[in-house]
């Protein structure tokens, strides 16, 4: 039992990045940290809090430290007030085919460890889950898992889930209660010393803001099989948050997914998660700002890095595309491209309007268009939007009178980059459209 906490802790980085690949799961590491905080649980029972305990009704005292349905057993004493958190996410032990098996759950959450009394004759391990069995009959949940010292539960009522999740030793109880409900989304719209593209989690306040015009920052991104650090330049703001109240902390869960979401609304590529870290790109027309966001429960850190684009090369002229397209069949339309919601599937009339001329010259010319993206952020939502790109000029030359055999489209994506997508000079390269001679296509009409 007494890696209770660490695997609720563990649990929460497997749920926080399961899009990003497999996290290695610390136990020393995790053990220690389940050291730590119980410590800091005993010692946030203060004196203060006492008196103000012992001055309430029985009743109301202990609401505060119980975790409802499920009130300490005689014997045992809080170790704190419970932790309660408006959203969090909980790994359960469920039974499928008769083997266990994890479920993380999310929702709302109380925690309480529960400490044998000084002194205090404890029944056991065996007669405590029996005790916990009873209350757990009593309100009629299920019991999903069980063992020799925990016990892993759910009720259903009225179309609501309640999750229990009970581990017992002989001198120590830890118990968790969640109510199933989805993210109730809270971050606030950016004002104040908030970075102008992103706000803050309410009950939290800026501390500290630090910036500099120019300055290098390091960030973590996720390729297909393992990570990488991209060193990005530019404008940097760095914004702290601590909270209010310790009586009104999020989790990391509820924080990291509030940022998740106000960034995705925002059109950012998500490049990196873990349980305490969200790294993003956001794209405007004329810059990209990078983002990380880390918490620690009690303090949240935004960095974000303004970078400006380069200006996207100007296009060959007629001849020259011609001239390219002569020897081994390809030619370098546009290069220098916007990222992200900056690079949207829509076509360019200059663009289009220079291959209609191109395929109206040489009638037995076929071409595919052949759109490429940098290697940042997800592969299958860079191939989705290079697809669209090369898509949406295709449909706009048709549309202009060229013959739809005579065109394709080709989404690249990432897979054939022509510079070092190390440095934001090769990252612009790489995001480019070219025209291709296509031979499997054969010429009918304009």
């Amino acid at each position: 039992m007494r890696a209770g906490i660490a695997r609720i802790d563990t649990r929460r980085r497997a749920f926080l990045a399961p899009r990003m690949g497999p996290v290695r799961h610390d136990r020393d590491g995790a053990e220690r940290f389940r050291r730590i905080r119980l410590a800091a649980a005993v010692c946030r029972l203060s004196v203060a809090a006492a008196l103000a305990a012992a001055a309430m009704p029985g009743g109301i005292a202990a609401a505060l430290a119980d975790c409802a349905p499920l009130a300490r057993p005689p014997g045992f004493r809080p170790a704190q007030d419970a932790e309660r958190r408006g959203y969090d996410a909980i790994e359960f032990t469920v039974l499928h085919d008769g083997r266990p098996a994890a479920q993380t759950v999310a929702g709302a959450t109380c925690y309480q460890v529960y400490l044998a009394e000084d002194g205090a004759a404890t029944p056991g391990v065996t007669a405590l889950l029996a005790r916990y069995r009873e209350r757990l009959a009593e309100t009629s949940a299920r019991i999903l898992f069980a063992d020799r010292a925990r016990i892993h539960a759910r009720l259903s009522r009225a179309g609501r889930e309640t999750w229990f999740r009970i581990d017992v030793q002989d001198n120590e109880i830890d118990v968790t209660v969640l109510h199933r409900q989805p993210l109730k989304p809270s971050l606030t719209r950016p004002s104040g010393r908030d970075h102008r593209l992103i706000g803050h989690m309410p009950h939290y306040q800026d501390a500290a803001v630090d910036k500099h015009a120019d300055a290098v920052r390091r960030f973590t991104v996720q390729g297909r099989s393992e990570r990488s650090t991209v060193e990005v330049s530019g404008a940097v703001t760095e914004v702290t948050y601590r909270a209010k109240a310790r009586n009104r902390l999020s989790s990391d869960v509820e924080i990291q997914e509030n940022y998740r979401v106000a960034l995705r609304a925002r059109g950012a590529d998500i490049l990196f998660t873990d349980w305490r870290t969200t790294v993003a790109r956001i794209a405007e027309r004329d810059r990209v700002t990078w983002l990380r966001v880390t918490s620690q429960v009690s303090e949240i850190a935004v960095l974000a890095v303004e970078v400006k684009l380069p200006a996207p090369e100007k296009r060959p002229s007629d001849a020259a595309l011609i001239a390219a397209l002569a020897p081994d069949g390809r030619a370098m339309l546009v290069s220098g491209l916007g990222v992200g919601a900056a690079a949207p599937a829509r076509a360019d009339r200059g663009i289009v309007a220079q291959v209609v001329r191109l395929m109206r010259r040489d009638r037995a010319l076929t071409l595919a268009v052949v759109a490429h993206t940098d290697n940042l952020g997800d592969r299958a939502a860079n191939l989705e939007r290079s697809q669209a790109q090369a898509e949406a000029i295709a449909a706009a030359v048709v549309k202009q009178g060229i013959a739809r055999g005579r065109i394709g489209a080709i989404g690249a994506g990432p897979d054939r980059p022509v510079a070092d997508n190390a440095t934001v000079q090769g990252r612009a390269a790489n995001r480019r459209i070219e025209l291709v001679r296509d031979a499997t296509r054969r010429p009918s009409g304009q």
